[in-house]
Order: C-alpha cells, then sequence, then structure tokens
C-alpha cells in the first residue's frame, strides 16, 4: 500500500519516519502521479526536520527515481545529485555506489553517454574499496555498464560488463536478460548467426517465467529477420512478441510497434499503420509515462506521412491534443511535440508549394 500525503504530518517517532522512508525506497516504482510527488516531498521535507541526514539523502534519491520514471530527466538529476552529496558527507560507501550507478543509468537513458560513463568508473573505484555489496546492486551495475559500453560500441568491454553480471544473476530471468544483450552485441557487429543463437539461449531460459523478457528476445529476433529480409518471419516473431504483452504495459507495446512499423513500411503496408498507431495511442491512460515512446511513434508516422496531407493532418491534431492534455507540465515533452508539429508543418508546406508548382506547369 502506498504511503498518503496525509499520514506524513502525524508520524511522532523518527524510528516510524525511517521505516517509512524504507517502505517506499522499496516501492518506488509504484509512485508515479502527480499527487505521488507531494507525498514523497512531504516525507523528504519531514526528515529534513528531524534531521535524519541518511533518510533525507534516500528520499532525494527516491524523488530523483520519481522524476526518471515520470520522463522528467532534467529534475531527475538534479535530485540524484543531491542525495549523493548528502550521502559522501554520511561516507556511506554502499549508498554512493547505488547512487552513483542510478544516475549513470539516468544519464544513459538520457543518451548522455560521457556524463553515464563517469558516473560508472566511480563505481568500479569504489567497488575496490567496498567488500560487502548487495548483489542485486552489483548485477545492476555491471549489468546496465554493459548497456551503456555496448552502445558505445566498446563490444569486448561491453561483454566482459555481462560476463559479470552474470556472476550476480538470481534468476533465469535475469540471466536471460544478459544472454539477450551478448546476443545484441552479435547483431550489433553484424554476426546475425551468433546473435540469433544467444537469442534462442535467451527464449528457452525466460520461456513462461517473464513474458516480457521473451516478448524482448521476440523483438529482437524480429529485427534479425528484418535486417535479413526475411519480412514474413519477422512479422510472425513481432506478433508473438504481441501476445506476450500485458494490457497495461504500454511501454514495451510501444517498443514493439516501432519493430512492427518497420517490418509494414518494407512490406509496402504503410496504410494500415496509421491507423494502428492512433488505435494504440487511444489506450494511454497515463501519457506522461511514456513521452520518449510517443515522440518516437509520431516521428515514424511523420515519415510514412510525409506525402500525403490527410495523414499529416491527422498527426497534426492528434499532436496538438496532446499538447492541450499535457497536465504534468514535462517541458522537455511539451518541446519534443512542438518539433514534431513545427516538422508536420514543414511537410504541408512543402506539400502546397509542390502541388502549386504542379499547378504551374
Amino acid at each position: 500500500m502506498e504511503l498518503k500525503a496525509d499520514r506524513i504530518g502525524g508520524m511522532p517517532e523518527r524510528r516510524q519516519i525511517a521505516n517509512n522512508v524504507e517502505l517506499v525506497t522499496k516501492r518506488i516504482r509504484e509512485y508515479n502521479r502527480k499527487e505521488d510527488l507531494i507525498v514523497l516531498e512531504k516525507l523528504r521535507d519531514l526528515c529534513i526536520r528531524e534531521k535524519l541526514t541518511l533518510e533525507t539523502a534516500k528520499m532525494h534519491r527516491n524523488i530523483g527515481m520519481y522524476y526518471f520514471h515520470t520522463n522528467s530527466s532534467t529534475n531527475a538529476v538534479t535530485a540524484m545529485k543531491l542525495a549523493i552529496d548528502l550521502i559522501s558527507r554520511e561516507n556511506c560507501l554502499d549508498h554512493l555506489i547505488e547512487y552513483y550507478s542510478e544516475l549513470g543509468y539516468i544519464y544513459y537513458y538520457n543518451r548522455e553517454y560521457i556524463h553515464s560513463k563517469a558516473y560508472y568508473e566511480k563505481v568500479e573505484e569504489l567497488l575496490l574499496q567496498v567488500s560487502d555489496i548487495d548483489s542485486h546492486v552489483l548485477f545492476l551495475h555491471y549489468y546496465r555498464y554493459g548497456m551503456l559500453l555496448s552502445n558505445m560500441q566498446e563490444y569486448y568491454c561491453s561483454e566482459q560488463k555481462f560476463k559479470n553480471a552474470l556472476l550476480y544473476s538470481e534468476d533465469d530471468k535475469d540471466t536471460a536478460l544478459i544472454i539477450m544483450n551478448i546476443g545484441l552485441l552479435y547483431k550489433r557487429q553484424k554476426d546475425f548467426k551468433a546473435a540469433l543463437r544467444y537469442y534462442s539461449k535467451a527464449l528457452c531460459l525466460a520461456d513462461k517465467k517473464d513474458m516480457k523478457v521473451k516478448c524482448n528476445v521476440y523483438n529482437k529476433i524480429a529485427i534479425v529477420y528484418k535486417i535479413l529480409g526475411q519480412y514474413k518471419k519477422a512479422l510472425s516473431y513481432i506478433n508473438k512478441a504481441f501476445k506476450c504483452i500485458d494490457d497495461d504495459d504500454m511501454a514495451l507495446r510501444f517498443i514493439c510497434f516501432n519493430t512492427y512499423t518497420e517490418i509494414k513500411l518494407l512490406m509496402g503496408e504503410k496504410e494500415s499503420v496509421l491507423d494502428d498507431f492512433f488505435e494504440l495511442l487511444l489506450k494511454v491512460k497515463d501519457i506522461h509515462l511514456y513521452t520518449e515512446q510517443i515522440i518516437q511513434g509520431i516521428s515514424n508516422m511523420i515519415v510514412i506521412g510525409s506525402e500525403d496531407r490527410k495523414i499529416l493532418k491527422r498527426l497534426e491534431n492528434a499532436i496538438i491534443k496532446l499538447i492541450e492534455g499535457n497536465t504534468y507540465e514535462n517541458k522537455e515533452y511539451i518541446k519534443e511535440l512542438k518539433v514534431c508539429l513545427g516538422n508536420i508543418q514543414l511537410c504541408l508546406r512543402e506539400l502546397k508549394i509542390n502541388l502549386r508548382d504542379v499547378r504551374n506547369v
């Protein structure tokens, strides 16, 4: 059960405050609504008032992760740096390792790879000083560092980090994720046979134990067959991926939809893709949680409809509604939506000019 704002002011004991901080920390992913931020800030302010330095640091971190999960990366970085500053003064190296790693992941997610790598390197230095680190923290560190290095095309080093992550893997799901990402390393090096071999291993490990991992593997297999030009096979795998997705997992649905869109376009079936995209958009309830996926989807649709006025006008109206309905005041999201809107209007102007030129011939 989530902590409510009206319960916070009546916490009489420091121990109770600390217990509630731990509760929030363990379940921070559940705090993703606008009113949840009020709860987190009230609990942080209570920690400050009671001079609970460690708990204050934890709440800065929790607020940072709230912003991260609601796609407000600038605020996430600010809050995480406040947490790191406090925890550094307390010399709590185990928490510092965790927070450095999480900030590195936020930078990675925001594609700021140089900043991300700098924080992962700080973690590597601290690991030489601390022996008793939670195995899950170590798994996440090596796994995420491996993903970063993969994106930076440092494939050998990436594979070494993934192999380190395997040492701290707690179950078949974690192992499947690592094996899948090793497969991705080979796909990026255009060794598609090896990539498919690793993806098959990951699929066997995931089986029915974790449908989300299974979905991700199917999606990656579809991408390989798409690259190889085997579009029907690619489409069959992306359809398998869709069947693994929970109804409320919109993030994964968007990821698979991007692959589906690319396959359909290569098959010359662009007419149905836009309708599928609008149908997907209507299913999104908490839009603020899926801003990156929505922007990517809109960008794909602009490419599809760049020479079709009817498609562009539908997209224009949809974006205007998204801007007007942005109750979370996410400035980065609004900025990107306006860029998309500008691109659509540019396409419309070019179509108008081209039509006029044709009439004047």
